[in-house]
Protein backbone atom coordinates (compact mmCIF):
# COMPACT_ATOMS: atom_id res chain seq x y z
CA UNK A 1 0.00 0.00 0.00
CA UNK A 2 1.23 3.60 -0.31
CA UNK A 3 2.47 5.19 2.21
CA UNK A 4 0.12 8.35 3.45
CA UNK A 5 1.73 9.18 6.83
CA UNK A 6 2.87 12.45 5.72
CA UNK A 7 0.64 14.77 4.37
CA UNK A 8 1.11 18.06 2.02
CA UNK A 9 -1.85 20.94 2.27
CA UNK A 10 -1.75 24.48 0.58
CA UNK A 11 -3.28 27.78 0.67
CA UNK A 12 -4.62 27.36 -3.37
CA UNK A 13 -6.81 23.42 -2.68
CA UNK A 14 -10.46 24.31 -2.71
CA UNK A 15 -12.23 25.31 0.58
CA UNK A 16 -8.58 25.47 2.37
CA UNK A 17 -8.49 27.97 5.18
CA UNK A 18 -7.50 31.11 4.99
CA UNK A 19 -4.50 32.33 6.32
CA UNK A 20 -4.90 36.50 7.30
CA UNK A 21 -3.98 39.23 8.98
CA UNK A 22 -7.19 38.39 11.77
CA UNK A 23 -6.55 37.02 14.78
CA UNK A 24 -7.35 33.62 14.67
CA UNK A 25 -6.73 32.87 11.04
CA UNK A 26 -3.44 30.74 11.90
CA UNK A 27 -5.47 28.63 14.59
CA UNK A 28 -7.88 27.98 11.71
CA UNK A 29 -5.34 26.67 9.46
CA UNK A 30 -3.60 24.36 12.35
CA UNK A 31 -7.20 23.06 13.32
CA UNK A 32 -7.65 21.71 9.40
CA UNK A 33 -4.76 20.35 8.93
CA UNK A 34 -3.67 18.56 11.94
CA UNK A 35 -7.15 17.79 13.34
CA UNK A 36 -9.95 17.72 11.17
CA UNK A 37 -9.44 17.70 7.60
CA UNK A 38 -11.78 19.75 5.09
CA UNK A 39 -13.50 19.56 1.95
CA UNK A 40 -16.08 16.88 2.94
CA UNK A 41 -18.03 15.98 -0.58
CA UNK A 42 -20.08 13.55 -1.86
CA UNK A 43 -18.85 10.99 -3.88
CA UNK A 44 -20.85 9.90 -6.74
CA UNK A 45 -18.67 6.65 -8.16
CA UNK A 46 -15.45 5.09 -7.77
CA UNK A 47 -14.20 3.22 -10.45
CA UNK A 48 -11.43 0.34 -9.31
CA UNK A 49 -9.70 -0.73 -12.99
CA UNK A 50 -6.31 -2.23 -12.50
CA UNK A 51 -5.78 -1.16 -8.97
CA UNK A 52 -6.49 2.37 -9.99
CA UNK A 53 -9.44 3.85 -8.55
CA UNK A 54 -10.95 6.62 -10.17
CA UNK A 55 -13.03 9.14 -8.08
CA UNK A 56 -16.07 11.36 -9.39
CA UNK A 57 -17.45 13.76 -7.21
CA UNK A 58 -19.41 15.92 -9.63
CA UNK A 59 -19.65 19.73 -7.60
CA UNK A 60 -15.33 19.55 -7.74
CA UNK A 61 -13.47 18.54 -4.79
CA UNK A 62 -10.26 19.83 -2.65
CA UNK A 63 -7.97 17.58 -3.82
CA UNK A 64 -4.55 18.14 -5.79
CA UNK A 65 -2.17 15.54 -6.82
CA UNK A 66 -0.03 14.74 -3.85
CA UNK A 67 -2.49 15.91 -0.95
CA UNK A 68 -4.23 12.59 0.78
CA UNK A 69 -7.59 11.78 0.97
CA UNK A 70 -10.29 9.73 3.61
CA UNK A 71 -12.66 7.74 2.39
CA UNK A 72 -15.58 6.60 4.23
CA UNK A 73 -19.07 4.63 3.49
CA UNK A 74 -17.62 2.08 0.59
CA UNK A 75 -18.65 -1.15 -0.64
CA UNK A 76 -16.07 -2.72 -0.37
CA UNK A 77 -14.85 -1.88 2.91
CA UNK A 78 -11.11 -2.20 1.17
CA UNK A 79 -11.48 1.38 -0.49
CA UNK A 80 -12.38 3.07 2.83
CA UNK A 81 -9.14 5.07 4.35
CA UNK A 82 -6.70 7.09 3.30
CA UNK A 83 -5.36 7.10 -0.17
CA UNK A 84 -2.73 9.86 -2.17
CA UNK A 85 -4.26 11.30 -5.18
CA UNK A 86 -2.38 11.04 -8.10
CA UNK A 87 -3.82 12.92 -10.76
CA UNK A 88 -6.93 15.05 -10.84
CA UNK A 89 -9.85 16.81 -13.02
CA UNK A 90 -11.99 19.75 -12.16
CA UNK A 91 -14.58 16.76 -10.85
CA UNK A 92 -12.35 13.07 -10.41
CA UNK A 93 -9.29 12.44 -8.99
CA UNK A 94 -7.50 8.80 -9.00
CA UNK A 95 -5.11 6.89 -6.14
CA UNK A 96 -3.90 3.25 -6.65
CA UNK A 97 -5.32 0.50 -4.53
CA UNK A 98 -4.52 -3.08 -3.49
CA UNK A 99 -6.11 -6.08 -3.68
CA UNK A 100 -9.56 -4.63 -4.65
CA UNK A 101 -10.60 -6.26 -7.94
CA UNK A 102 -12.30 -4.19 -11.05
CA UNK A 103 -15.85 -2.79 -10.05
CA UNK A 104 -17.77 0.12 -8.96
CA UNK A 105 -18.11 0.68 -5.60
CA UNK A 106 -21.63 1.10 -3.66
CA UNK A 107 -22.62 2.74 -0.64
CA UNK A 108 -23.32 6.55 -0.18
CA UNK A 109 -19.72 7.78 -0.49
CA UNK A 110 -17.89 10.62 1.16
CA UNK A 111 -14.47 12.12 0.66
CA UNK A 112 -12.33 14.59 2.27
CA UNK A 113 -8.92 15.84 2.56
CA UNK A 114 -7.00 14.05 5.43
CA UNK A 115 -5.72 15.76 8.36
CA UNK A 116 -2.44 15.14 9.54
CA UNK A 117 -3.75 13.14 12.60
CA UNK A 118 -3.10 15.55 15.32
CA UNK A 119 -5.09 16.53 18.84
CA UNK A 120 -6.13 19.69 20.07
CA UNK A 121 -5.11 19.13 23.49
CA UNK A 122 -6.98 22.63 25.41
CA UNK A 123 -8.47 25.95 23.25
CA UNK A 124 -9.53 29.49 24.55
CA UNK A 125 -10.21 32.37 22.31
CA UNK A 126 -7.86 32.63 19.59
CA UNK A 127 -5.67 30.00 21.25
CA UNK A 128 -4.82 26.56 21.06
CA UNK A 129 -2.26 23.21 22.06
CA UNK A 130 -1.82 21.03 19.86
CA UNK A 131 -0.43 17.45 20.83
CA UNK A 132 0.63 14.47 18.08
CA UNK A 133 -1.79 11.78 19.06
CA UNK A 134 1.17 8.98 18.08
CA UNK A 135 2.33 7.11 21.13
CA UNK A 136 5.92 7.06 19.78
CA UNK A 137 6.41 10.75 19.76
CA UNK A 138 7.82 13.09 22.49
CA UNK A 139 3.89 13.83 22.83
CA UNK A 140 4.85 17.36 23.75
CA UNK A 141 2.24 20.50 22.78
CA UNK A 142 2.48 23.39 20.68
CA UNK A 143 0.71 25.95 22.03
CA UNK A 144 -0.23 29.00 19.74
CA UNK A 145 -1.28 32.41 20.87
CA UNK A 146 -3.05 34.06 17.74
CA UNK A 147 -4.77 37.00 19.20
CA UNK A 148 -2.76 39.35 17.15
CA UNK A 149 -3.07 40.22 14.03
CA UNK A 150 0.76 40.26 11.88
CA UNK A 151 2.17 37.33 13.99
CA UNK A 152 1.08 34.63 16.45
CA UNK A 153 3.16 33.28 19.42
CA UNK A 154 3.94 30.11 19.83
CA UNK A 155 5.85 27.96 22.74
CA UNK A 156 6.59 24.33 23.00
CA UNK A 157 6.01 22.54 26.09
CA UNK A 158 6.63 19.10 27.27
CA UNK A 159 3.36 18.62 29.10
CA UNK A 160 0.20 21.14 29.88
CA UNK A 161 -2.68 20.65 31.95
CA UNK A 162 -4.69 23.78 30.52
CA UNK A 163 -4.69 25.93 27.88
CA UNK A 164 -2.33 28.38 29.82
CA UNK A 165 -0.20 26.04 32.38
CA UNK A 166 2.63 24.04 31.12
CA UNK A 167 5.74 22.55 31.86
CA UNK A 168 9.50 23.07 30.54
CA UNK A 169 8.61 25.37 27.76
CA UNK A 170 10.77 25.79 24.86
CA UNK A 171 12.01 28.30 24.64
CA UNK A 172 12.01 29.30 28.07
CA UNK A 173 10.68 33.02 28.95
CA UNK A 174 14.25 34.20 29.75
CA UNK A 175 14.94 32.54 26.17
CA UNK A 176 12.62 34.33 24.26
CA UNK A 177 9.95 36.12 26.43
CA UNK A 178 6.61 35.58 24.87
CA UNK A 179 7.97 32.78 22.84
CA UNK A 180 8.68 32.99 18.88
CA UNK A 181 6.71 34.69 16.25
CA UNK A 182 4.81 32.88 13.12
CA UNK A 183 4.11 35.23 10.57
CA UNK A 184 0.59 35.36 9.34
CA UNK A 185 0.36 38.43 7.08
CA UNK A 186 2.36 42.15 6.22
CA UNK A 187 -0.88 43.56 6.89
CA UNK A 188 -3.83 43.70 9.49
CA UNK A 189 -6.24 42.94 7.06
CA UNK A 190 -8.37 39.86 5.41
CA UNK A 191 -6.72 39.94 2.67
CA UNK A 192 -5.51 36.22 2.47
CA UNK A 193 -2.11 35.09 2.15
CA UNK A 194 -0.37 31.96 0.50
CA UNK A 195 0.87 28.95 2.98
CA UNK A 196 1.88 25.59 2.48
CA UNK A 197 1.87 23.03 5.32
CA UNK A 198 3.82 19.37 5.48
CA UNK A 199 3.32 17.39 8.07
CA UNK A 200 3.26 13.61 9.41
CA UNK A 201 1.78 12.15 13.22
CA UNK A 202 5.16 13.76 14.38
CA UNK A 203 6.51 17.00 12.64
CA UNK A 204 4.89 20.39 11.01
CA UNK A 205 6.29 22.48 8.75
CA UNK A 206 4.37 25.74 8.15
CA UNK A 207 5.64 27.93 5.37
CA UNK A 208 4.25 31.16 4.95
CA UNK A 209 4.31 33.63 1.77
CA UNK A 210 5.14 37.20 2.60
CA UNK A 211 1.70 38.55 0.03
CA UNK A 212 -1.35 37.05 -1.77
CA UNK A 213 0.82 36.73 -5.05
CA UNK A 214 4.39 35.96 -3.46
CA UNK A 215 5.69 32.92 -3.76
CA UNK A 216 9.12 33.95 -2.80
CA UNK A 217 9.41 35.78 0.09
CA UNK A 218 8.73 32.93 2.50
CA UNK A 219 9.33 31.99 6.41
CA UNK A 220 9.54 28.45 7.22
CA UNK A 221 8.60 27.62 10.28
CA UNK A 222 8.52 24.15 12.51
CA UNK A 223 7.27 22.25 15.26
CA UNK A 224 8.03 18.55 16.17
CA UNK A 225 10.04 15.75 16.41
CA UNK A 226 13.64 15.01 15.37
CA UNK A 227 15.05 11.98 13.46
CA UNK A 228 17.42 11.03 17.11
CA UNK A 229 20.58 9.49 16.53
CA UNK A 230 20.12 7.81 19.76
CA UNK A 231 19.47 3.87 19.71
CA UNK A 232 17.54 4.16 22.72
CA UNK A 233 14.61 7.04 21.14
CA UNK A 234 14.82 10.86 22.67
CA UNK A 235 12.58 11.91 24.94
CA UNK A 236 12.86 15.21 24.58
CA UNK A 237 14.03 15.22 21.38
CA UNK A 238 11.16 17.89 20.10
CA UNK A 239 12.15 21.48 18.32
CA UNK A 240 10.41 24.47 17.82
CA UNK A 241 11.84 27.15 15.20
CA UNK A 242 10.38 30.62 14.31
CA UNK A 243 11.71 34.21 14.61
CA UNK A 244 12.80 35.63 17.74
CA UNK A 245 10.85 39.05 16.70
CA UNK A 246 7.98 40.33 14.53
CA UNK A 247 9.35 39.62 11.05
CA UNK A 248 5.86 39.37 9.06
CA UNK A 249 7.08 41.87 6.58
CA UNK A 250 9.57 38.84 5.28
CA UNK A 251 12.86 40.24 6.87
CA UNK A 252 13.06 37.39 9.07
CA UNK A 253 17.60 36.74 9.76
CA UNK A 254 18.91 33.84 8.47
CA UNK A 255 19.18 31.73 11.69
CA UNK A 256 15.39 32.25 11.87
CA UNK A 257 14.58 30.45 8.32
CA UNK A 258 15.12 26.69 8.41
CA UNK A 259 16.69 26.70 4.63
CA UNK A 260 19.30 28.34 5.68
CA UNK A 261 22.66 26.68 7.42
CA UNK A 262 25.07 27.91 9.56
CA UNK A 263 26.86 27.77 12.73
CA UNK A 264 25.24 30.55 14.59
CA UNK A 265 23.03 29.57 16.90
CA UNK A 266 19.58 29.09 14.95
CA UNK A 267 16.07 30.59 16.45
CA UNK A 268 15.15 27.14 17.17
CA UNK A 269 14.88 25.66 20.84
CA UNK A 270 14.56 21.85 21.85
CA UNK A 271 12.85 20.86 24.77
CA UNK A 272 15.39 19.44 26.90
CA UNK A 273 19.43 18.65 26.77
CA UNK A 274 20.20 14.96 25.39
CA UNK A 275 20.86 13.78 28.96
CA UNK A 276 17.40 15.06 30.14
CA UNK A 277 18.56 17.45 32.30
CA UNK A 278 17.51 21.51 32.90
CA UNK A 279 15.31 23.82 30.61
CA UNK A 280 15.38 24.11 26.72
CA UNK A 281 18.49 24.54 24.88
CA UNK A 282 19.05 26.55 21.86
CA UNK A 283 19.66 24.51 18.72
CA UNK A 284 22.64 24.81 15.16
CA UNK A 285 21.31 23.96 12.10
CA UNK A 286 23.44 23.03 9.38
CA UNK A 287 23.45 20.86 6.25
CA UNK A 288 26.75 18.82 4.91
CA UNK A 289 28.43 20.75 2.48
CA UNK A 290 30.53 18.23 1.77
CA UNK A 291 30.12 18.52 -2.08
CA UNK A 292 31.26 22.16 -1.70
CA UNK A 293 33.02 24.73 0.92
CA UNK A 294 32.20 25.58 4.32
CA UNK A 295 28.40 25.28 6.18
CA UNK A 296 27.49 28.90 6.35
CA UNK A 297 24.73 28.88 3.17
CA UNK A 298 21.47 28.79 1.70
CA UNK A 299 20.29 25.24 0.74
CA UNK A 300 20.93 25.54 -3.16
CA UNK A 301 22.82 28.48 -3.01
CA UNK A 302 26.27 26.46 -1.80
CA UNK A 303 29.32 29.12 -2.56
CA UNK A 304 33.03 28.71 -2.82
CA UNK A 305 35.70 27.73 -4.77
CA UNK A 306 34.72 23.90 -4.78
CA UNK A 307 30.96 23.83 -4.54
CA UNK A 308 29.54 21.40 -6.68
CA UNK A 309 27.25 23.10 -9.72
CA UNK A 310 23.83 22.07 -10.16
CA UNK A 311 22.90 19.67 -12.18
CA UNK A 312 25.83 17.62 -11.48
CA UNK A 313 28.50 17.50 -14.59
CA UNK A 314 29.36 13.99 -13.62
CA UNK A 315 25.71 12.64 -14.16
CA UNK A 316 23.36 15.30 -14.64
CA UNK A 317 22.10 14.79 -10.23
CA UNK A 318 19.77 16.66 -7.90
CA UNK A 319 21.68 15.58 -4.91
CA UNK A 320 19.57 16.22 -1.15
CA UNK A 321 20.86 15.96 2.33
CA UNK A 322 19.29 16.07 5.76
CA UNK A 323 19.75 19.23 8.03
CA UNK A 324 21.76 18.40 11.03
CA UNK A 325 20.58 19.60 14.44
CA UNK A 326 22.76 19.98 17.35
CA UNK A 327 22.93 21.55 20.49
CA UNK A 328 24.23 25.22 20.61
CA UNK A 329 25.66 24.41 24.93
CA UNK A 330 26.99 21.28 24.48
CA UNK A 331 27.46 21.31 20.79
CA UNK A 332 25.90 17.26 21.35
CA UNK A 333 24.35 16.06 17.54
CA UNK A 334 20.79 15.20 18.62
CA UNK A 335 19.85 14.19 14.65
CA UNK A 336 18.21 15.48 11.78
CA UNK A 337 15.13 17.55 10.69
CA UNK A 338 12.48 14.74 9.49
CA UNK A 339 11.60 14.94 5.74
CA UNK A 340 12.98 18.08 4.78
CA UNK A 341 16.21 18.15 3.45
CA UNK A 342 18.70 20.79 1.38
CA UNK A 343 20.42 20.70 -1.63
CA UNK A 344 24.01 20.81 -0.96
CA UNK A 345 24.89 22.77 -4.35
CA UNK A 346 24.99 25.89 -6.27
CA UNK A 347 22.18 26.56 -9.08
CA UNK A 348 20.42 28.92 -10.12
CA UNK A 349 17.51 30.80 -8.50
CA UNK A 350 14.95 30.01 -11.05
CA UNK A 351 15.58 26.09 -11.01
CA UNK A 352 12.78 25.05 -9.39
CA UNK A 353 9.66 26.77 -8.07
CA UNK A 354 7.36 26.57 -5.29
CA UNK A 355 5.37 23.08 -5.23
CA UNK A 356 6.84 21.71 -8.37
CA UNK A 357 7.48 18.18 -7.84
CA UNK A 358 10.78 16.04 -8.30
CA UNK A 359 11.30 12.58 -8.75
CA UNK A 360 14.48 10.45 -9.57
CA UNK A 361 16.39 12.23 -7.19
CA UNK A 362 19.50 10.95 -7.51
CA UNK A 363 20.67 9.74 -3.90
CA UNK A 364 17.15 9.40 -2.78
CA UNK A 365 15.44 7.08 -5.75
CA UNK A 366 11.92 6.18 -5.59
CA UNK A 367 10.67 9.23 -3.89
CA UNK A 368 8.76 12.47 -4.93
CA UNK A 369 9.80 15.56 -3.73
CA UNK A 370 8.11 18.93 -3.27
CA UNK A 371 10.10 22.24 -3.87
CA UNK A 372 9.79 25.29 -1.80
CA UNK A 373 12.06 28.32 -2.92
CA UNK A 374 11.86 31.17 -1.04
CA UNK A 375 13.73 34.48 -0.85
CA UNK A 376 14.90 36.26 2.53
CA UNK A 377 13.85 40.11 1.42
CA UNK A 378 16.80 41.33 3.70
CA UNK A 379 19.12 40.13 1.28
CA UNK A 380 19.48 38.94 -2.18
CA UNK A 381 19.63 35.27 -2.09
CA UNK A 382 17.26 32.79 -2.50
CA UNK A 383 17.27 29.16 -0.83
CA UNK A 384 15.08 25.96 -2.16
CA UNK A 385 14.08 22.89 0.28
CA UNK A 386 12.82 19.73 -0.30
CA UNK A 387 10.12 17.81 1.08
CA UNK A 388 9.87 14.10 0.73
CA UNK A 389 5.99 13.42 0.33
CA UNK A 390 6.12 9.68 -0.09
CA UNK A 391 6.91 9.18 3.47
CA UNK A 392 7.14 7.52 5.45
CA UNK A 393 9.24 10.01 7.21
CA UNK A 394 12.38 8.66 9.59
Amino acid sequence: MTDTTVKYFHDGMAGAPILNGVAGSLIDVLDAVLVNGWGVASVGTIVVVDNVATMTISVGHSFVPGAVALIAGATPSGLNGEYRIASTTTTTATFATTGISNQTATGTITAKVASAGWTKAFSGTNLAAYKSADSTSTMAYLRVDDTGTTSARVVGYTDMTAISTGTNPFPTSAQQSGGLYWSKSEAASSTARKWVIFADGKTLYFNRFNSSSNTLACEMSMFGDLASVSASGDAFGCMLTGCANEKSNGSAATVDQNFYSSIAPATAYIAKAYNGIGDAIQAIRTFPTALANGVSNYSGQVTGPNATPYPNPTDNGLYLVLFNISENDSKAFRGFMRGMYAVAQSMPTTTFATHDSVSGVANFPGRVMKAITAKNTSTSVYGTVFFDITGPWG
